[in-house]
């Protein structure tokens, strides 16, 4: 009688360590598919230098146009999210600069655009923005 209660209490051991053992293997699997998506994603990137003009409103919409395409990515790719985010985060850090600064309507931008082959699509979006110049009703200057 006690074997068989040894037994039962062994099956049951098993089926949950079996089990244990499977949602860890789940776990794992989404970041250990991510690093891989990562390297080879990473193979294709491609930066380039970009200087514009832009309004403050224009300013605004880029951003939100990035943190549309980095939310896209959110769930998937969590490091492109991560990515694109941050340079959003740029765009809308010198917009808010133009925004306090309202003597300003537009400024000349340097941006970094980022590029990569994602699913055999070309993703482009900027991964730095940078104030080189502002202008007034007096002309252009230097950003202080």
């Amino acid at each position: 009688m006690i074997e068989v209660e040894i037994k039962k209490a062994l099956k049951k051991f098993m089926i949950v360590l079996s089990m244990i053992v499977f949602a860890l293997l789940v776990a794992s699997f989404s970041p250990i598919q991510n690093t891989i998506s990562k390297m080879s994603i990473q193979n294709t990137k491609k930066k380039s230098n970009v200087s514009t003009t832009l309004t403050t409103k224009q300013a605004f919409e880029i951003a939100g146009q990035q943190y549309e395409i980095a939310n896209h990515y959110k769930k998937k790719r969590e490091w492109l999210y991560k990515e694109i985010f941050r340079g959003g985060d740029t765009i809308y850090s010198n917009y808010t600069y133009l925004s306090d600064h309202t003597e300003y309507d537009k400024a000349k931008f340097k941006l970094t655009i980022t590029k990569y082959k994602v699913n055999g699509s070309t993703l482009e979006f900027i991964s730095s923005a940078k104030i080189t110049q502002v202008h007034s009703k007096d002309g252009w200057k230097d950003k202080e």
